[in-house]
């Protein structure tokens, strides 16, 4: 089992319903909105050096499994791809999205076992 494959599925089909609809949720043109959300995305040096000290770290404490933490390992890459905003060539945004949430949630978990 794989939670973060699993969301970044369901997040993937609603983005295509609103491709094929043509528009988001406020009834704006859905490509301005998915562009716009895509380089909301684009992670600085920090962020992407944050991003998998925290998934070493959920693995480490049993928070995530290995499948999850490779999943979010991949996506980032070792090094920083400057092509995709900081993610490897193929991620795309519902994965994105899956494992900015992730990281939210997982900072949220660190920093109450520092506290």
């Amino acid at each position: 089992m794989n939670r973060i494959t699993d969301t970044a599925k369901r997040y993937q089909a609603r983005i295509q319903g609103h491709q094929d609809n043509g528009v988001d949720k406020g009834g704006r043109p859905i490509d301005a909105s998915l562009e716009l959300l895509d380089s909301e995305m684009a992670l600085t040096f920090q962020e992407h050096f944050l991003y998998q000290e925290l998934q070493a770290r959920a693995h480490a404490a049993g928070t995530i499994s290995l499948d999850e933490a490779q999943t979010i390992y991949l996506a980032l890459g070792e090094v920083r791809s400057e092509r995709n905003g900081g993610w490897q060539p193929h991620v795309d945004l519902a994965l994105k999205t899956t494992i900015t949430q992730i990281v939210g949630e997982l900072i949220g978990i660190d920093h109450r076992r520092t506290a």
